[in-house]
C-alpha cells in the first residue's frame, strides 16, 4: 500500500518518515524533520488529512505541507456496507 501511494504522488520521494497512529507532534521534532528535508533536497512534505490538522500550528511557512486525501477501496468493488453486512452474517472477508 505505502509503495503504491508513493508511486502516485507527484515528484520524487526523497525522504519518508513514519510515526505511530495518534502521534503527538512537537515543535522540536518538526524542526528536525524540516532540517532533514532541507539536507535531502525535499521541496514539500506530504501528510494525511488527519495529521495535517495536528501539524497546522507547528509547520513552518516553508517547505509546503501537502495534504493527501486517502480513500479506502477493495479490489473486488465491494463497499463498506457490503463488508459490514458480510461480517454480521458471520462471513469472512479479506480486507
Amino acid at each position: 500500500f505505502e509503495e503504491e501511494l508513493v508511486r502516485r504522488l507527484p515528484g520524487t520521494c526523497r525522504l519518508r518518515v513514519r510515526f505511530d497512529d495518534h502521534h503527538a507532534y512537537g515543535a522540536a521534532e518538526i524542526r528536525r524533520l524540516v532540517e532533514a528535508g532541507r539536507r535531502e533536497g525535499v521541496a514539500c512534505w506530504y501528510t494525511t488529512e488527519k495529521d495535517a490538522v495536528k501539524l497546522a500550528e507547528l509547520w513552518p511557512r516553508e517547505p509546503d505541507l501537502v495534504t493527501v486525501a486517502l480513500e479506502l477501496a477493495w479490489w473486488d468493488g465491494a463497499e463498506l456496507p457490503d463488508r459490514v453486512e458480510e461480517r454480521l452474517r458471520g462471513g469472512r472477508s479479506a480486507v
